[in-house]
């Protein structure tokens, strides 16, 4: 009889633990969530903006190149290197957002392991050993996967740094492209356009 009693006791401590535990911790997982969602909210965004930039650079380059009367066959070079650098930076977008995807992938497998591995460890006090053993076996694999996460986390944001990287390229070469191409014809020139609205 005492030794029923005496597990039910470690039973309720264990629950008053954890319920102490969870009070506790409850307003920095919440604060912690709220940080991470904005991460991500702030992360997307930047990623739509590298593709809006080297996308939209790239549409506009014939238009704009046109509009100010340049001869493109005189600037194909650095028009062509223009192209390919906003088309670069439009890859490196791509693969930047594969990787942040790949991350965050990563990180809702280690929580969900880290989890069922708290979950397992508190479930059954007379096993302790077993979860001892357990808990060990997810230290190392969360260690594995931290250092995962982090290396995938870092391409992302090289990458990103490398579209962006392209964008000012492109740039560069687009102004080349306007300056060593000018238009024989006066009448395309920015001065002469007539805007009639």
């Amino acid at each position: 009889m005492t030794d029923s009693s005496d597990t039910s006791s470690e039973a309720e401590r264990r629950r008053l633990i954890r319920a102490e535990w969870r009070a506790a911790i409850d307003p920095f997982d919440r604060q912690a969530l709220e940080a991470n969602s904005n991460a991500l909210a702030l992360g997307v965004t930047g990623l739509r903006a590298l593709f809006v930039l080297n996308g939209g650079a790239l549409v506009v380059l014939p238009v704009y190149l046109s509009l100010l009367g340049t001869d493109l066959d005189a600037a194909f070079l650095a028009t062509a290197m223009a192209a390919a650098s906003f088309l670069a930076g439009l890859v490196l977008a791509g693969l930047a957002t594969l990787f942040a995807y790949f991350t965050e992938t990563q990180k809702g497998r280690l929580a969900f392991h880290g989890r069922q591995a708290l979950a397992n460890a508190l479930s059954d006090p007379a096993e302790s050993d077993a979860a001892d053993s357990g808990a060990e076996k997810f230290k190392a694999a969360a260690a594995r996967g931290a250092t995962v996460m982090k290396r995938l986390r870092l391409c992302a944001i090289g990458f990103a740094i490398f579209s962006l990287a392209c964008f000012a390229g492109g740039a560069y070469f687009a102004a080349i492209a306007v300056m060593t191409g000018p238009g024989q014809d006066d009448e395309t020139s920015v001065s002469k356009i007539d805007v009639n609205l």
